[in-house]
């Protein structure tokens, strides 16, 4: 096995607009040399000149356009759960693993002003944003939320951080 054969089998993936993935298979073959080599089954190991390429660059998630939103509120009006976790999102800034942990327990008034206090989970931060009007207008007007959290399922039970997906 030479560098000419390991090279064949990066550009692989390079051919196939795979950069992360001809990236993986360098990092493969270079764990395979290096057994091959405790194993004596290679006098040197070839993947030490099998250079990595550039990926592409990540752009992140998209960032919604006032004209998205209102794409995304025309569609799912404010009395649907889709609209309800799109708001708890859009008004408390939370993470999806937050949104359904969020609920009428944590609603207080401090300073005559009505906020939502609670920690974040990723980082154990205390978050305490505003409940704004457009919240409560999205809880009230939504069938079927639950007491404790206000994303929930038929059953008003508190839904799994990965279902929150499917409903936005």
């Amino acid at each position: 096995m030479t560098l000419l054969h390991l090279k064949v089998l990066r550009d692989r993936k390079i051919k196939a607009n795979l950069p992360e993935a001809a990236n993986g298979r360098v990092k493969a073959l270079r764990r395979l040399c290096k057994w091959a080599i405790g194993e004596n089954l290679l006098p040197t190991n070839p993947a030490l000149g099998l250079s990595k390429v550039k990926g592409h660059a990540d752009k992140g998630f998209k960032l919604w356009t006032p004209k998205d939103i209102e794409a995304f509120e025309e569609r799912h009006p404010i009395c649907t759960k889709a609209r309800l976790a799109f708001d708890i999102f859009r008004y408390l800034g939370c993470a999806r693993v937050d949104a359904v942990k969020v609920g009428w327990p944590m609603v207080e008034s401090v300073g005559g002003k009505r906020i939502v206090h609670f920690n974040r989970s990723k980082t154990d931060v205390e978050a305490s944003p505003l409940f704004t009007d457009g919240l409560v207008a999205t809880i009230n007007a939504t069938p079927k939320v639950g007491i404790r959290t206000w994303a929930c399922d038929r059953m008003r039970q508190a839904l799994q951080p990965r279902r929150v997906r499917q409903l936005v």
